[in-house]
């Protein structure tokens, strides 16, 4: 098949056939036949233009030739689409032998499509409905729809139109105008556009114009906003006092008459409406309840003129006046038509009424006075109860109820001798009435000058751990006549990050890993991180890191952790000094560290935790000595108990038979010391002489445990609960170790002996210390001077210290710029990189047993930590005599 495009070039039909015969090469005929030729169909060979082409006797490559030059063309303006068809018949002088040639004849899209007509026109009222069918109009195509785009594409200019266009059911030659909005003659009464139609090629287009028809409408009257007039007996009131407008939409037409309805006017009472300007061609008419207002065309004033000029007049014989009473509203236009009403409410009830329209009292200044003076108002018909109110922003509240008045903003008499300022009385009717009354205050003058504050020194340098005085060379001053001074804020002030430590709870500067805490904060050398040495765990208990880098065990069962005995190779031979320190959150009795042999079944050094008791029970072997007398155990009575949810510091110290015990860094008294596994009774036992203390004479064979035992003696149980920061060291701690771990790293003090002067505990999370008076500028600048200062951190980061000091009117706000000392150089130390223990921490409550005040003389001062009293066999007794509560002279009955 072959194809022929209206309007394209004449195209050969054949171009594909070949003539062959075998027998000779020479033919009688051909002949070329286009069947039912239609208007414009022509076959051609280049010489002769018919429907029938014959040529006789050539050679079989002659008929090929001519064969090769025949074709086909349409000249006609919107050919049928019917296909042609061809046949080519080629003879020899024996037979004939024919071919069909077809050909598919398409339409060539060269139409524009043609509205029905150039123009179209249509009317309609401006109350026409919104979706209503305003007309119909034509389109069509010459060119075949079936060869092109099935469906016009339409389009209008402008495109945005109160109207839609629909195509009518499938048909695509005919459109409805429907109406897509509201229309209104008197904004527009002429819509004129034009619309296109697109084959996708080619676009016609044709005019639209629609007239809208005006229509008479009703006028409208709108209040602004509710209207509620107040008045009284014996007063005209204006009735319209808020905003108000009258509209009709309809050009040309007028609003030129209005009706006002009185409704629920008691029998008898003396209320009507009053016009008051005589206006020309202006008319008020009407009865106690109904008026008309009237004007004519030419009359100088507007409708909403007129209404402005009426007014409510009440007489002397007003009944029911807490009846509300309302007028209705309606506006008429030159047709008649009429507007929906609006009403105006009337209330005729009484003002509440002060005491005084005009108060006038005295205060002082610089005093925030309270409850200072009360107003009061009464009302004589209105409300059963009054409100009292007072300005805005005066500095003045009032009581809504009593009428009270208090200060909100202090009084300055530099800034105006007097205060002046309205109060009002409301009561509960609605709408409310108000009365109003002035209150002037004579304001008397007071002391209110600023104190004076100078640091006299430009900056102050901090040193990590060492005390500082702050403010050595401050003055104070204040130049009133009363100079005492209420308060002094001194604050910290720098970018270190405040956090909520898991194990103390407190809001502070602190270091929340707990070796680095010990080492670098609070000195401790050469120490041993047992949980570090692992070898491994026991079931039920895991190690894990969590989010400060703090090694955890966490035993829920049996569990255990083996210690690597070779990293503990100081136990061996005799001790004379050994600490242990470390956190933990028990929850069952058990033991928390074991150091001891299998074979033979010796032990030499262990720490077992009593829930049931709340004891900590300390146990050493004797040397040369096998059996119950080697072990000797020491009870320590812990009074606040600690399986409360909460972690606890718990550092044990032996140093030449003294043995020392501390929770959260508050001595512990010991209850009694075990013997041969009996406690002596009614005498203090001494505790072996250092060179008694045996440890293994090789580490070989010994098993160093966390959290169990190894061994089938005496109270079996394992520790269940969390532990982290376990050390163990060869020596004791440094000076002020216990006390320093369980505190955060920066302190601050003030001496207020004798002054008058009250200082608050430092606080840890504003970083402030505050000083509360009242005391004179001299006894403040004296305790200012004794203000110091601790910051224990490694990297101290400190901007300034603010000074704030305050006399109750205004304060001065100076600071010291900071200057940082030398750091200590950091120790490295290995990290564990394992899953996290799952935590749930509870903030510490800790209960003190007993504590020494930082820096107390005693025989060890320069051994034992701040807090934590050596315990020798005498001190021993005296510290449970002092638990026991026994005073100076029973103790020294019994120590005779």
């Amino acid at each position: 098949m072959m194809t022929f495009t209206e309007g394209d070039p004449p195209i050969n039909i054949a171009p594909m056939v070949i003539l062959k015969d075998d027998d000779n090469d020479h033919l009688m005929s051909l002949q070329v036949d286009l069947l039912a030729p239609l208007s414009g169909d022509v076959l051609s060979d280049g010489t002769t233009s018919s429907n029938l082409l014959r040529f006789d006797l050539r050679t079989l490559s002659e008929f090929q030739n001519i064969l090769r030059t025949i074709t086909y063309v349409s000249t006609a303006d919107e050919p049928s689409l019917n296909n042609r068809t061809i046949n080519v018949e080629v003879c020899d002088f024996n037979a004939c032998d024919r071919v069909t040639v077809i050909i598919n004849v398409e339409d060539y899209n060269d139409n524009t499509p043609v509205f029905g007509s150039a123009a179209y026109e249509f009317e309609v009222t401006e109350d026409i409905e919104v979706g209503a069918t305003i007309g119909t109009i034509m389109v069509s195509d010459r060119d075949d729809r079936d060869s092109h785009s099935t469906r016009f594409l339409y389009r209008t200019e402008p495109t945005v139109l109160p109207f839609r266009f629909e195509r009518i059911g499938t048909a695509e030659d005919r459109l409805e105008i429907i109406v897509d909005e509201e229309l209104d003659a008197e904004i527009e009464t002429l819509h004129g556009f034009r619309i296109f139609a697109s084959d996708e090629v080619n676009e016609g287009s044709t005019n639209i114009t629609v007239n809208v028809q005006n229509i008479n409408e009703a006028p409208t009257i709108s209040l602004e906003t509710s209207a509620t007039i107040v008045g009284s007996p014996n007063s005209e009131t204006q009735l319209l006092q808020v905003g108000f407008s009258i509209t009709d939409q309809d050009l040309g037409d007028s609003v030129l008459q209005a009706q006002l309805i009185v409704r629920n006017i008691p029998f008898g009472s003396a209320e009507t409406l009053v016009y008051f300007p005589d206006a020309d061609n202006v008319t008020f008419t009407g009865t106690a309840n109904e008026y008309l207002l009237e004007l004519t065309s030419d009359a100088n004033v507007t409708l909403e003129d007129a209404l402005r000029d009426i007014y409510y007049e009440a007489g002397s014989e007003v009944m029911e006046t807490t009846l509300f009473r309302s007028v209705d509203i309606t506006v008429f236009d030159a047709g008649g038509l009429e507007s929906e009403p609006v009403e105006v409410t009337v209330s005729l009830a009484s003002i509440p009424l002060f005491t005084s329209s005009i108060y006038s009292l005295s205060l002082t200044e610089g005093i925030l006075h309270t409850d200072f003076f009360q107003v009061i108002a009464t009302v004589e018909s209105g409300g059963d109860t009054i409100d009292y109110a007072i300005e805005q922003n005066v500095g003045v509240d009032i009581n809504p109820s009593t009428g009270y008045l208090s200060l909100t903003q202090l009084l300055d008499r530099e800034a105006g001798t007097t205060k002046s300022f309205n109060v009002f009385a409301v009561d509960n009717l609605p709408p409310a009435r108000t009365g109003t009354a002035t209150v002037t205050i004579t304001i008397l003058d007071a002391n209110d000058v600023r104190p004076n504050v100078t640091i006299n020194q430009p900056t102050i340098t901090i040193f990590t751990g060492v005390p500082v005085l702050l403010l050595p060379n401050v003055t104070v001053s204040d130049p009133d006549i009363l100079s005492n001074i209420l308060q002094a804020t001194i604050t910290v002030v720098g970018q270190t990050e405040l956090t909520t430590s898991p194990f103390t709870g407190e809001v502070c500067v602190d270091n929340h890993q707990i070796l680095q805490k010990m080492e670098e904060t609070c000195g401790l050398e050469n120490y041993t991180d047992a949980l570090s040495s692992r070898e491994g765990t026991g079931a039920g208990a895991t190690l894990a890191l969590d989010d400060n880098n703090n090694v955890y065990l966490n035993n829920t069962g049996s569990g255990y952790v083996n210690i690597t005995a070779t990293d503990f190779s100081f136990l061996t031979g005799n001790i004379s000094e050994l600490t242990t320190a470390f956190w933990f959150r028990p929850e069952t009795s058990g033991y928390v560290l074991y150091a001891g042999r299998k074979d033979p079944i010796e032990r030499y050094y262990a720490i077992y935790f009593d829930k049931d008791q709340n004891q900590i029970i300390v146990t050493f072997k004797r040397a040369g000595v096998t059996g119950l007398e080697a072990q000797v155990r020491v009870i320590f009575q812990v009074l606040s108990p600690l399986c409360d949810e909460n972690w606890h510091f718990v550092m044990i110290q032996y140093n030449n038979r003294e043995l020392v015990c501390a929770v959260d860094a508050a001595l512990v008294g010991s209850q009694a010391v075990v013997f041969k596994e009996q406690p002596y009774i009614g005498e203090v036992y001494g505790l072996p002489l250092s060179e008694d203390i045996e440890g293994p004479s090789t580490i070989d064979g010994v098993d160093f445990i966390v959290g169990a035992r190894p061994i089938e003696t005496g109270v079996d149980s394992n520790f269940i609960g969390l532990l982290t920061g376990l050390v163990v060291m060869p020596q004791i701690a440094p000076s002020g170790f216990s006390a320093c771990v369980v505190q955060c790293l920066e302190s601050m003090t003030a001496d207020t002996t004798g002054t008058g002067i009250v200082a608050s505990p430092f606080d840890h999370e504003q970083r402030q210390l505050i000083l509360y008076g009242p005391a004179s500028p001299e006894t403040f600048q004296a305790v200012l001077r004794t203000i110091t200062y601790t910051n224990l951190a490694v990297d101290i980061n400190v901007e300034r210290i603010d000074v704030d000091v305050h006399d109750g009117i205004a304060s001065t706000l100076e600071s010291v710029t900071v200057v940082h000392g030398m750091r200590r150089r950091k120790r490295d130390t290995d990290t564990m990189a394992e899953e996290p223990v799952q935590k749930n921490l509870h903030k510490r409550n800790i209960v003190s047993t007993g504590k020494t005040s930082e820096g107390k003389d005693t025989s060890h001062s320069s051994h034992w930590p701040t807090g934590v009293i050596a315990l020798s066999s005498i001190g021993v007794l005296i510290a449970v005599l002092v638990v026991w509560g026994m005073k100076p002279k029973q103790m020294a009955k019994i120590l005779a």
